[in-house]
């Protein structure tokens, strides 16, 4: 009698709203989970329920093996492991599109160091490594100022040390032109 009354609490749990699947599945799962934890969904069959509600039919597609030989014991585990392994990045892929993506663009180097780290996610880089891949996108001029600093000070020490040398540099294009006739005359007289 208990477990027909476990089941009918897994499918009222199984019409929860959920928001729609999106191609960053890690950042997805985060979302999803956040809600199961909230609602106290614990039922592994509930939680696969309702992510297989939201999948789109491409990504059905991809995991359709999975599925035809699914555990029954944590199904929502085996599923999330397989959508993850199929379509997350490794943390080899992640690195090198930091290293090949990331530009400064406008950002402080404070700015830059947490981007970089936000692209990183989860996966852990080792400090040393990251440090690198921070100094190798900063202007050459602050890079050079901080240079005798970098291997005795903590990153974020170095980051705000960073900020200050980058905030003393003027970084817009100072173009040349022409003087304006009220400017020309003026020279003249």
């Amino acid at each position: 009698m208990e477990s027909a009354k476990s089941d009918s609490l897994d499918m009222t749990a199984a019409i929860i709203p959920l928001p729609a699947y999106h191609h960053n599945a890690k950042n997805w799962f985060l979302q999803v989970e956040s809600i199961f934890s909230m609602l106290r969904i614990t039922s592994q069959r509930a939680r696969f329920a309702n992510v297989m509600q939201k999948l789109p039919s491409d990504m059905m597609d991809e995991i359709f093996d999975v599925l035809s030989d699914l555990r029954e014991h944590e199904p929502y585990d085996h599923l999330k492991e397989a959508i993850l392994k199929r379509t997350g990045r490794s943390e080899e892929d992640m690195i090198e599109e930091i290293l090949r993506n990331v530009t400064r663009g406008d950002k402080t180097p404070s700015q830059l160091l947490r981007y970089m780290r936000n692209q990183l996610g989860k996966h852990n880089v080792s400090e040393k490594v990251l440090r690198g891949l921070w100094l190798e996108h900063l202007p050459k001029s602050v890079a050079q100022i901080i240079a005798p600093m970098t291997r005795a000070t903590p990153l974020d020490d170095l980051a705000e040390s960073a900020d200050l040398v980058f905030a003393q540099f003027d970084h817009s294009v100072n173009a040349v032109r022409a003087p304006r006739h009220s400017e020309a005359r003026t020279l003249r007289a």
